[in-house]
């Protein structure tokens, strides 16, 4: 659906050829979001151009600016590079926006009266979406997934409303990287919905210390949903709900990525039209819950005309122009927010700058900064330059064994070592050679023995023996995967987060999974491909990488 442009309202109008007040409308973009008055002055400030305090100022895709429904022919990346900086935080620390607002807020109006039709067809859509999916899944438990973002504050709108219920729960994953705005956000939020029942996740680990250690996230493997959002929230909600499955509403969008375009989706025929939702699905990362998106195809200007039209508090970050608000550091971000965390996190970007040069020299980058400020960090893959012995696999096959291996380990074996094998089977000390250490595993139908391992306490050795496999291959490559997260686990839970058994917990730095609850169901043996461990995805060293 494209977005033509008034010229009499001055507004974006969805969908349409013709305006209600009777102009005709002419091609805008294919999706737009509102630049707000604090974003248009910073504009005016960089270009110097009068126009972005008097016009009426939409962004579209690839940051290209409308004035007055018309595109601005200049490019803002040389600007952004060549920036006074303190100049510019002194200007947006001094100025007074409220004549700017006066004017702003009339212009949301506008919007809203002329694309009032398309946002109720929309809105009546997601509801009954939302309905038909509690109904269908009566014994799940639904929350919401929220992050404190534009999108996620939809979702919450529109799921307190279909239900006619405040209290449903909001799950936050606070990933230790959020915007100070976006915490005073969740605060605010907090507040005003107090009957809303909250729950807050957050990581133990320390962000700039695991990036020292595994180099930092990048948009090919971004190790941090992992290790600060999703692990925490499923060991949440483990707490809180070992028994029961979610069904969790979150605010995931085909038009925020390709990857995400690809979602399997439904349409709902009502009385205006079709509209397409995200199919209720197993989560992908979380396997105690489902998940669907009833704004699956809704744009970035639906988004916003649904928060102006029901009036709903947001994140002031938006309103400095960041396009989106996870963590400020986030390798999918964009230059220009890249560009305002420089402005407003002066502290935080300057740090972050000069930990990813420092980095960039540490693993050999021959123009450290050029390889930062191009933003070349975020297509970083694996770990060349890093110390990534603790991935590897050294082996020697048991000459007199066909389907004997002798395991040469990086970190010593101790007890929890065996924990990594009750996927396989039962874990049995009994029944093995009491002098050569040996455990054995057995099969939790049969109880027949199905493997033996060999190796003395904090020895580096461990024997390997599969006794009458079907495919060997397959299994020493899941043994493999086992015995690297041995060697590598940080305690990131993914694997705990994978189980849907509830099986896997890391405590007090210790993994652990129940024999009570697994099941051998071996979903968690290599969730993030053959090596097993997000770790050694992690650091695994490509070729050609960089």
């Amino acid at each position: 659906m494209n977005l033509s442009w008034c010229p009499s309202c001055n507004v974006p109008i969805i969908g349409k050829d013709e305006c209600s007040c009777g102009s005709s409308t002419k091609y805008l973009s294919t999706d737009a979001r509102p630049v707000f008055p604090q974003e248009r002055y910073l504009l005016y400030l960089l270009t110097g151009n009068q126009d972005y305090l008097s016009k009426s100022v939409w962004a579209g895709r690839g940051y290209r600016f409308f004035l007055d429904g018309v595109v601005v022919k200049e490019s803002l990346n040389d600007l952004m590079n060549e920036a006074p900086l303190d100049a510019i935080r002194s200007s947006l620390m001094s100025v007074c926006l409220d004549h700017m607002y006066e004017g702003f807020e009339a212009e949301i109006e506008r919007l809203v009266q002329e694309n009032r039709e398309h946002i109720q067809q929309l809105e009546y859509a997601a509801e009954h979406a939302i309905r038909d999916a509690v109904e269908k899944h009566h014994n799940f438990l639904p929350v919401v997934s929220f992050s404190g973002g534009k999108d996620s504050t939809v979702v919450s709108g529109l799921v307190s409303r279909a239900l006619s219920n405040p209290s449903i729960l909001h799950l936050f994953s606070d990933t230790t990287l959020e915007f100070p705005l976006t915490i005073e956000y969740i605060i605010k939020f907090r507040e005003k919905y107090n009957k809303t029942p909250f729950i807050t996740s957050r990581s133990n680990h320390d962000f700039m210390s695991l990036c020292e250690e595994i180099g930092p996230p990048s948009r090919v493997i971004s190790w941090c949903c992992t290790v600060f959002k999703t692990g925490p929230l499923n060991a949440k909600i483990n707490g809180f709900a070992k028994n029961t499955r979610l069904l969790t509403f979150y605010g995931i969008r085909a038009a925020e990525s390709t990857s995400r375009s690809d979602y399997q989706s439904d349409y709902f025929e009502d009385y205006m039209g079709f509209h397409k939702v995200a199919d209720v699905a197993k989560s992908p990362k979380i396997a105690k819950q489902k998940v669907v998106s009833p704004i699956f195809d809704w744009l970035d200007i639906d988004i916003w005309l649904y928060i102006f039209y029901r009036k709903l508090e947001f994140n002031d970050s938006y309103r400095l122009g960041f396009p989106r608000v996870g963590c400020w550091c986030c390798p999918n971000n964009g230059a220009w927010s890249m560009f305002l965390a420089s402005i407003y996190m002066e502290e935080e970007s300057t740090k972050w700058r000069s930990f990813l040069v420092d980095f960039a020299r540490r693993i050999g980058k021959p123009d450290p900064e050029e390889y930062v400020d191009s933003g070349n960090w975020k297509a970083r893959q694996g770990g060349a330059g890093l110390d990534s012995e603790q991935i590897n696999i050294e082996a020697k096959q048991c000459v007199d064994e066909v389907h004997s291996r002798t395991i040469i380990l990086t970190r010593p074996i101790s007890d929890e070592l065996y924990e990594y094998f009750r996927p396989f089977g039962i874990v049995n000390r009994d029944l093995g050679n009491k002098f050569l250490n040996e455990v054995v595993i057995l099969d939790r139908r049969t109880k027949k023995q199905v493997m033996k391992l060999q190796g003395l306490p904090s020895t580096y050795e461990l024997k390997v023996s599969v006794i009458s496999p079907s495919n060997y291959r397959l299994i020493s490559q899941r043994i493999d995967c086992q015995l690297r997260k041995y060697q590598s686990c940080i305690g990131c839970l993914g694997c705990a987060s994978v189980c849907p058994r509830g099986a896997i917990t890391y405590i007090d730095g210790h993994y652990r999974i129940s024999e009570e609850k697994c099941v051998g169901c071996l979903d968690c043996i290599n969730p993030w491909g053959r090596g097993g461990c997000l770790m050694a995805k992690v650091l695994a060293v490509k070729k050609g990488a960089s």
